[in-house]
């Protein structure tokens, strides 16, 4: 009775197993004279296919872990089913054995995945870690963000220096003695020879101390750029040397590969979750440089180029641009540290015009205050020198739409209060012409020098007054390309 229940069983089992297989013989068991077969109007497995093709139905059932008595059944059932003229159940229980012999090997998309539990007691508390005391942790991801020339690069630069040379950082009040370690760079957009050498070189750091992960090659000699999608495990044959305290990549988003889309969260945390993870292993910081986007309407935490996601991952974000007190310094604010306090003073910091770099210190500057600047601290002396000097380069030769200057101005990066400020204080004249304002210099005798402080909101004369009203109406339709 046993047996019979047994046979019934792993018949209908290999029933099963057929109606499995069934949906697929077109693409795996039929071979092209079993295709050429089926368009003449002879159905099944011709002669010359069987064993090929039940071997490979075998292979199949194997690899799902089945035994020899399943994949037997299962191939007397396609033996009888689809070999014309069917085979020996000799030839066939042959085959069965043949390939029961080999050992299970299933794919990762037939694996069992079971959950990993553990009881949070078990884990033991560990203390955060430093490269740069309350600022840049080790083993963990933070990102420094700005706009082109904001200085972002220069500043990671003398983070380096620093590194390399086992030297304090600044507003660093610990003792600790600091050990000379290496630096890991990739750099996508400026020149090694030409602009990284020298400007590290200028700053004095120990340039043995500092690699340049430049690309990838393979065994017979190709080479190409490095991709964190693909070349992760080529990362960490490096990090492995031991040595390295600091990881730059700059810009990462230059580094994401092609087919990774930078404003989906599941895109970005597919990349930077595994990269997380080997910097931990190898408890080495890493900086991630990020471009903004254009707009400045949103917070700080948003201004970001792609997706918040990368904020959200990272453990310490800045943001890094001109201080709107002072535009002689750049500053590094705090957007984001989920490991100290939330007030962490800015740092400030200066580049000459010959390309000296020098930390100025602690100052009280937030991000939102960098991110959008009030009136107030956006209309400094030196933003309404600036746009005077502007003004004046641009209504050199002859009057000038007022849009067109407006425009321009943007692209200059020159606020339109600060502008407006400006003509005031140069006695710009604004007449109609045939279809707009124009702006124009006085004549040389007018021209004698800045007139008094007049507020933004203050207007002596209709005709800028209705200048005003024309060019808002255009305002949307002015985007600025370099904010």
């Amino acid at each position: 009775g046993n047996d019979v229940q047994t046979e019934i069983l792993v018949s209908q089992e290999a029933e099963a197993n057929i109606s499995l297989i069934e949906g697929e013989f077109s693409k795996k068991m039929m071979c092209d004279d079993v295709q050429k077969k089926r368009q003449e109007g002879t159905p099944g497995i011709a002669q010359g296919a069987r064993n090929s093709t039940l071997a490979s139905i075998a292979g199949s059932l194997r690899r799902k872990g089945l035994d020899e008595e399943t994949i037997l059944a299962t191939l007397h059932v396609a033996n009888e089913r689809q070999c014309k003229p069917p085979l020996s159940s000799e030839e066939v229980k042959r085959i069965a054995q043949s390939i029961a012999g080999y050992p299970v090997n299933r794919t990762q998309t037939e694996h069992k995945w079971t959950t990993v539990v553990k009881n949070l007691s078990e884990y033991q508390p560990e203390e955060m870690e430093w490269l740069w005391k309350v600022r840049i942790p080790l083993g963990k991801l933070t990102i420094i963000e700005g706009d082109p020339s904001a200085g972002k690069s220069f500043m990671t630069a003398a983070i380096a220096k620093a590194v390399s040379l086992g030297a304090p950082l600044p507003c660093e009040n610990d003792e600790i003695e600091r050990m000379p370690a290496k630096v890991l760079m990739l750099l996508a957009e400026d020149g090694i020879p030409e602009t990284i050498r020298p400007r590290l070189e200028k700053m004095g750091a120990d340039l043995k101390n500092i690699d340049i992960l430049e690309a990838v090659i393979n065994e017979i000699g190709n080479e190409r750029f490095f991709s964190l999608a693909k070349d992760l495990e080529a990362l960490e044959a490096v990090l492995a040397k031991g040595g390295y305290r600091l990881l730059i990549i700059d810009p990462v988003n230059s580094y994401l590969g092609l087919n990774i889309d930078t404003n989906r969260e599941a895109d970005v945390r597919a990349i930077l979750s595994p990269l997380i993870k080997l910097v931990e292993k190898y408890n080495v910081a890493l900086i991630c440089i990020r471009h903004l986007a254009k707009s400045q309407k949103e917070k700080a935490l948003y201004r970001g180029l792609g997706s918040i996601s990368y904020t959200a991952i990272a453990r310490a974000v800045y943001l890094v641009g001109k201080n709107p007190l002072n535009y002689a310094e750049r500053v590094m604010t705090c957007t984001k540290n989920s490991n100290a306090p939330d007030d962490i003073p800015a740092i400030a910091f200066e580049i000459s015009s010959s390309g000296n770099f020098e930390w100025k210190g602690e100052r009280n500057i937030t991000s939102e205050m960098l991110s959008n600047p009030a009136p107030d601290q956006e209309d400094d002396t030196s933003a309404l020198g600036e746009a005077q000097e502007f003004l004046q380069a641009t209504l050199a030769d002859g009057p000038k739409c007022a849009n067109h200057v407006l425009k321009e101005a943007r692209k200059n990066s020159i606020m339109e209060k600060t502008l407006r400020r400006a003509k005031k204080e140069l006695h710009i004249e604004s007449e109609k012409g045939d279809k707009e304002w124009q702006w124009k210099l006085p004549g040389k005798n007018e021209l004698a020098g800045p007139a008094s402080w007049l507020p933004w909101a203050s207007s002596n004369s209709q005709e800028e007054d209705a200048e005003k009203t024309n060019t808002a109406k255009m305002a949307n339709d002015i985007v600025p390309t370099l904010l």
